[in-house]
């Protein structure tokens, strides 16, 4: 919801002028940041600390791995890869609210309203990648995919953990 509403009213108010609609860019650019941040250390958290009632660290970690691994079997899975990409977006939209009080105000509105654009389309793949891998294993199960189209899926996409 935050990254919808950094993308629509800071573009909006730069388009009409209207510049409390260009405030709204920075505190929800930082809201963003802290949010992902706090989802990212959870999910961090639950890898190193072996928490398998996250079927995510369930699926991608077991409790013998070294600390080091836990880590990187975070990024093992599309939503985990997903997430970090979301969280460097967010970092760098802080980094250029914190910083963008020497530009002009539309133009800091434009860009992080762009930004705010970019991390709602990478949400929206996140959801479109856990649904369509849900859809591909169902289908599987029951038979219905071809070997050769389960080769292509699994070369262009990550291939779907069931």
């Amino acid at each position: 919801m935050l990254a919808i509403v950094q993308g629509v009213v800071p573009l909006a108010g730069a388009h009409y002028g209207r510049l409390d609609w260009m405030a709204v860019a920075q505190p929800v650019a930082r809201g963003q940041c802290i949010f992902l941040c706090i989802a990212y250390l959870a999910l961090t958290y639950g890898f190193l600390t072996d928490d398998f009632s996250l079927a995510y660290v369930a699926h991608h970690t077991n409790a013998e791995l070294p600390a080091f691994y836990k880590l990187v079997a975070m990024w093992k899975g599309p939503e985990g890869g997903w997430l970090l990409w979301v969280l460097m977006l967010s970092v760098w939209g802080e980094a250029l609210s914190y910083r963008s009080n020497s530009l002009p105000e539309r133009f800091a509105a434009r860009v992080l309203g762009v930004m705010g654009l970019l991390g709602v389309g990478f949400c929206f793949l996140f959801c479109l990648s856990r649904t369509l891998s849900s859809v591909f294993c169902r289908l599987r199960s029951r038979g219905l995919l071809s070997i050769r189209f389960r080769r292509v899926w699994g070369s262009l996409f990550k291939r779907p953990y069931c």
